[in-house]
């Protein structure tokens, strides 16, 4: 890629492993070109899922039980949400484990561990494709700290 400007943001996340696995050379190449790798913000990332998931903000609202003003702030970057907060929205959303990581990941949040008897049950959960009540409600169930 010498010459030209490399676009992290166009690059796949399997593009970018190759390159790291295949082509050390030419990924620290562009890393030393300063070629504007960022990593995504909490907002950005929010907002890509929102729409990927044809749900605005004011739907993510109702369905986490959050107050607007709270959502709205965690939208624009002036409130960092706990992980509790992160999985009612994830719930909210339907994501699956994969996109529930990769938001922690984004936050800066420990991901969800298997071994981790109340993170293995809301692994379980967001598999099943359960909505953010029916989720709960298992949690307490199983005699786990719920999310409401």
């Amino acid at each position: 890629m010498s010459g030209g400007k490399f676009d992290w943001e166009e690059k796949s996340t399997s593009e970018l492993f190759r390159m790291i696995q295949e082509s050390p050379g030419l990924f620290r190449e562009n890393l030393q070109m300063g070629s504007g790798y960022k990593e995504p913000q909490l907002a950005e990332y929010l907002q890509q899922l929102l729409e990927k998931h044809e749900m605005t903000i004011p739907d993510l609202i109702v369905k986490t039980l959050l107050s607007k003003s709270f959502v709205y702030q965690i939208f624009s970057g002036k409130r960092n949400p706990g992980r509790d907060i992160l999985l009612r929205m994830a719930f909210a959303m339907h994501l699956s484990v994969e996109e529930t990581q990769h938001l922690f990941l984004v936050a800066g949040k420990g991901a969800l561990y298997p071994k981790v008897r109340r993170d293995a049950v809301i692994i379980y959960c967001l598999e099943q494709g359960m909505p953010l009540d029916e989720a709960n409600d298992f949690l307490i169930h199983v005699s786990e700290r719920e999310l409401l």
